[in-house]
């Protein structure tokens, strides 16, 4: 027996055994005036406990289709609002570039040109300036204050969320269709749109994207990329120093570094996506091998099956509503196990593709800034033009020139995305690496299948069921037989 079987029964002993025992009208009624009733848990909030913890762990599809629909809406109306909050900003940032370079003609660099020059940051176009950066932070503080609002929004009955939902919907409406861009047109980059036209696109865009679970995935890779930041020491600690033998000869080598000076920008960025489709092909490779016995080939297919311990360790390990669940399906033996739709299948198998994007994507970056401070401290511009024969050109940005060789930047970038390709082919093929940084992702996929059959059986519950633990049940029996 394993320590994980020999350590489930001592849990489940800990745990008070939940039953159901009646509806709660009867429960109600048996109990005397003095009675305290105990926690319990009523269908409904169990299903919204469920489906909380369902999204945060990335994995909002599970939940069906209706309940993501019905939650759709107040969802998404904190996106809808900031939308027209970035439109009427950006209708305020572009009508601010046409007062400021109004004298100034040409493309953007241009523009650039003349908003750093003395005669540009004059009393009167600085107020404008600073004018200019509110309107740059205004989305980022009103996504808070917005975020905020929500989080409170969500806990308010469903009738509130509703109308408070239509009316913000309403205003953003009214943001769009009030905000009129000048007739003033910038020459080199300019955009600009019918905010009456785009509104009804955005809208349901917005919810569209709510309903299939973009936010939650998003916000889920988000805290899983803050997360992988812990993992940087053993990634450094087992990966760099086996990739940097290698790859810090090739980071020397003059080809490369006149195939990168002969590059513009546009297609060295064609280079790297080249070399990051390939990563992606990997990753999706390396994913559905080593999750096909979990979750099947494809939809459809038969998913793995647990025992007993499984889900009492599974249940523990949670803790919460997901004790007094597993308790109860296990005693009305409704617990359920069928195949995963499309929906649920694409979701959970998305789960270990981000995580290896973001563990390579976080390797790139340290490889990335590695050899940028090396080429600062050991490669010169003498020893550059040595290497290509001609003088390295300094990067401009926007037609600004900086103090970075153009060169230096392309040949880093290029020796990134190479590191992070054999990283992922590393951690795919070597058994070392795969238990390390992928079979973590896997168990956390096993772990979720684990808590999905509990949560099918709460599916089944009755709407008036009502669970409490089968100690106070028996306390509250003597309770009435005394009254």
């Amino acid at each position: 027996m394993s320590t994980q079987d020999q350590n489930t029964p001592q849990q489940k002993e800990a745990r008070p055994i939940w039953a159901r025992l009646r509806t709660k009208a009867t429960a109600e009624a048996v109990q005397p005036q003095h009675y305290t009733r105990p926690q319990h848990y009523s269908r409904a909030d169990m299903l919204k406990q469920s489906n909380i913890w369902f999204r945060k762990q990335g994995a909002p599809l599970i939940i069906p289709a209706r309940q993501r629909a019905l939650d759709a809406f107040p969802r998404s109306v904190p996106w809808i609002l900031w939308a027209g909050i970035m439109h009427i900003c950006y209708i305020f940032l572009r009508n601010i570039l046409l007062f400021v370079v109004e004298d100034v003609k040409g493309s953007l660099p241009n523009y650039i040109k003349a908003l750093t020059s003395d005669s540009a940051l004059s009393n009167e176009v600085l107020p404008v300036l600073v004018l200019g950066g509110i309107f740059l932070v205004m989305p980022v503080i009103s996504g808070v204050f917005i975020t905020l609002a929500h989080v409170l929004m969500v806990r308010t009955p469903r009738w509130v969320q509703i109308t408070t939902g239509i009316l913000t919907v309403l205003f953003a409406g009214m943001l769009f269709t009030a905000g009129v861009f000048a007739s003033n047109t910038l020459d080199g980059l300019d955009f600009v749109y019918d905010g009456g036209q785009v509104f009804p696109l955005i809208v349901i865009g917005i919810y569209l994207a709510i309903f299939l679970g973009v936010d939650t995935v998003l916000g889920w890779s988000l805290k899983h990329a803050i997360h992988q930041v812990a993992s940087l020491p053993p990634m450094i600690a087992k990966v760099l120093p086996v990739l940097m033998v290698s790859v810090l000869f090739i980071f020397v080598n003059a080809d490369l570094w006149k195939l990168a000076n002969g590059l513009s920008f546009p297609r060295t960025w064609a280079v790297l996506g080249l070399m990051g489709l390939l990563a992606v092909f990997v990753v999706v490779t390396t994913s559905l091998e080593r999750t096909a016995r979990l979750l099947g080939r494809s939809r459809g297919d038969n998913i793995a099956r647990f025992s007993d311990n499984d889900y009492e360790y599974a249940a523990a390990l949670e803790g919460g509503i997901w004790n007094t669940a597993q308790d109860w399906v296990e005693e009305m033996k409704i617990l359920e196990h069928r195949p995963l739709k499309i929906a649920p299948w694409s979701n959970l198998i998305i789960i270990p593709m981000i995580g290896q994007i973001i563990q390579a994507t976080l390797f790139m970056l340290l490889v990335f800034g590695f050899f940028m401070g090396f080429s600062s401290i050991a490669i010169s511009d003498t020893t550059i033009e040595s290497w290509m024969s001609i003088k390295p050109e300094h990067l401009k940005i926007l037609g600004v020139d900086t103090n970075v060789n153009a060169v230096v930047i392309k040949v880093s970038m290029i020796v990134a995305v190479f590191s992070g390709l054999s990283f992922v082919a590393t951690t795919s093929s070597d058994e070392k690496y795969a238990r390390s940084f992928l079979k973590p992702m896997i168990e956390r996929i096993k772990h979720i299948l684990i808590i999905r059959d509990i949560y099918l059986g709460l599916l089944a519950m009755p709407k008036n069921e009502v669970l409490i633990p089968l100690e106070e049940e028996k306390s509250t029996e003597k309770e009435t037989d005394k009254a």
